[in-house]
């Protein structure tokens, strides 16, 4: 929904983030359907599995609208499975 507003770099950490959250409680079908759909709107192929830390990951994400960008996202893939 907001994806658009985030820079390249920001976009691929954010898939970073996001299946770092996903991995918490196992990814569900409906977790992989929702994140295929964000690449798909951020214009992101699969790069494949780059593992960074989480901490690396969150950097690019400075302003305060960035920052609420990744919140809110990041609540959609949280809630889709209803765990």
């Amino acid at each position: 929904m907001y994806l658009h507003l985030l820079s390249k770099t920001q976009k691929t950490s954010f898939v970073g983030i996001a299946r770092t959250l996903m991995e918490v409680d196992g990814v569900s079908v409906p977790e992989q359907k929702l994140l295929k759909a964000m690449r798909k709107e951020m214009d992101l192929v699969d790069e494949g599995s780059v593992q960074k830390s989480l901490s690396s990951l969150v950097k690019p994400f400075k302003s305060k609208k960035s920052k609420v960008v990744l919140l809110l996202e990041l609540f959609g893939i949280a809630l889709v499975d209803g765990t």
